[in-house]
């Protein structure tokens, strides 16, 4: 009878593999190591959350073009003045979005008051005056919020 198990090693982890060979009256053990290749995973700095908060980028993104739920969900927290500057410049937020997005990969600390401040920032680098670049930067981390949680 031929087979083969699998047993590791006690002083490491290398496999080791057992050729089982047997004639009438006795049997034969062979062990023989084989390479034992130990992978990692890519380990994104961001987790779960990050991936989450990514993918809400996302979403907010593509309703600031076509609308829908989650741009009312924005729109909601502005005054009258700042929904009409916001529309009249989307492009500047979506630039300042996808500067946060790519913030994202480095960030440790992704609570919502750390992207609004950041998302504030951002909006101000993309011309956006300071009038408008807090509430826009609030309403928007607070839909982050809101589609992760």
């Amino acid at each position: 009878m031929i087979g083969v198990n699998l047993a590791s090693a006690t002083s490491n982890n290398t496999p080791i593999v057992q050729k089982e060979t047997s004639t009438a009256t006795f049997l034969t053990i062979t062990p023989t190591i084989q390479n034992a290749q130990i992978t990692q995973q890519q380990v994104q700095p961001y987790g779960i959350k990050g991936f989450l908060v990514k993918q809400a980028i996302k979403i907010i993104k593509a309703a600031i073009d076509k609308g829908g739920d989650v741009l009312n969900y924005i729109l909601k927290w502005f005054d009258e003045d700042t929904a009409k500057y916001f529309n009249n410049n989307k492009s500047k937020v979506v630039e300042a979005l996808d500067d946060l997005e790519s913030w994202i990969d480095d960030a440790n600390d992704l609570a919502q008051s750390t992207i609004k401040t950041k998302l504030n920032s951002l909006l101000i680098e993309a011309r956006v005056p300071g009038t408008y670049s807090l509430l826009i930067a609030d309403a928007i981390a607070r839909t982050i919020t809101w589609l992760i949680l």
